[in-house]
């Protein structure tokens, strides 16, 4: 019911009846499901009943292809296999939706890219909902949600989860944008490659995960942990994971795997990881396998000025850049050289890092002291404010 050029935007009570006897095949078809594309409607009170297979292309899902707006609640789906190639979901293949109290059951979901037990892609609000299925896929697999820049909460997935490529979650394979997950449980074996966690493989931007935990073994390569494989900037709290890891690459913890910070506000507040840790690699540990933490690879450039300093025949082009962290202000300072012939010199530059109380001038010098590089005499060049750091503290 509803395609993408003509979606159904009503209203559907269905009372608390059931619809059975359904399978759909159609593999070379997009937004697939009961309902192919839901646009700002809202349904309720309903339960279906598939006899066979759900399969499609792209956005596909037993309940529901693609939902865009609107809400769904108290809608049961009992189905069998759900297969596809992207954003395919047991329930819903892509939703930007809200859906609440609304369950899943089924054998198996299967496809290649964004893929889920529940929704193959999520950008707004799923709560007190629950899928029990397999999954497998290669990239962005999660017993819940595959891929996920939306709000989930009390929400449960219960299953065994395979990704043959990067980006394996038992809850969650991939955060896109930041989110928040609030008392949600994923239950059952997690398999995948790199970016394996057992409720979340990879978060790409700060995101927000309270009181929601991870049961069972997880395997992979690189970049695993216990409840997430790859957290950026992110807030964890009253969370973990109880089963045994086994991994044969890097990065590798009973809680997360590698931990990456670009401000100050990234914190794991009482929570636990209980198993054993069988890894081959380096950066293994029971709470963090790595913490890194670069001032240099901070992106947000606040000023970039441009100074020219001309010494015999050469011009230096010293080249800054100021970030703001933590009430600090970073300086990251560049030295190019061109030769009197202004064609551009390939050869080594100083970098230096200052941090400094923000607001401070910062003062550019050059040393007395020059040094030979090839034929060429150079001046290095130093900031002399506030002290020299490579790594921040991480406070």
């Amino acid at each position: 019911i509803g395609t993408s050029a003509e979606p159904f935007m009503g209203v559907f009570e269905g009372n608390g009846k059931t619809v059975s006897g359904m399978w759909i095949t159609r593999t070379s078809t997009n937004y697939v499901g009961f309902w192919g594309y839901l646009n700002g409607a809202t349904v309720k009170n309903l339960t279906l009943n598939y006899s066979s297979d759900c399969k499609g292309k792209d956005y596909v899902g037993a309940f529901a292809g693609y939902i865009s707006g609107g809400t769904v609640s108290n809608c049961l789906v009992v189905a069998k296999n759900i297969t596809g190639t992207t954003n395919v979901g047991g329930y819903v293949g892509y939703n930007t939706g809200s859906i609440s109290n609304s369950n899943f059951n089924a054998i198996k979901v299967s496809a290649t890219t964004n893929v889920g037990g529940y929704a193959g892609s999520n950008t707004n609000s799923i709560s007190a909902c629950t899928a029990k299925c397999d999954v497998s896929g290669s990239t962005d697999v999660g017993g819940f949600i595959g891929n996920s820049s939306g709000t989930i909460q009390n929400s449960n997935y219960e299953g065994t989860v395979n990704g043959t490529s990067q980006c394996t979650g038992g809850f969650v394979g991939e955060v896109a944008s930041s989110v928040t997950f609030t008392s949600c449980i994923a239950s059952g074996k997690v398999t995948g490659k790199a970016y394996t966690g057992g409720f979340v493989g990879k978060v790409n931007v700060n995101s927000t995960f309270t009181s929601s935990n991870h049961y069972g073994t997880i395997s992979g390569t690189s970049n695993v942990g216990g409840f997430a494989g790859y957290v950026v900037n992110s807030v964890i709290t009253s969370c973990g994971h109880n089963g045994d890891i086994t991994a044969t690459g890097n990065y590798v913890s009973g809680l997360v795997g590698q931990v990456y910070a670009t401000t100050a506000n990234i914190k794991i507040n009482k929570s636990y990881s209980v198993g054993n840790i069988n890894a081959s690699g380096s950066y293994v540990g029971g709470i963090v396998g790595d913490f890194l933490d670069e001032i240099r690879e901070l992106a947000s450039v606040i000023t970039q000025p441009t100074k020219t300093y001309q010494y015999t025949n050469n011009r230096y082009y010293p080249e800054t850049k100021e970030y703001k962290y933590s009430g600090y202000k970073i300086v990251k300072c560049e030295f190019y050289k061109q030769d009197n012939r202004g064609s551009s010199y390939s050869g080594s530059k100083e970098s230096k890092y200052t941090v400094v109380p923000w607001g401070t001038t910062v003062e550019l010098k050059f040393s007395n002291t020059s040094y030979s590089e090839g034929s060429t005499t150079v001046f290095p060049g130093y900031i002399i404010l506030g002290k020299t750091y490579y790594k921040s503290t991480g406070e």
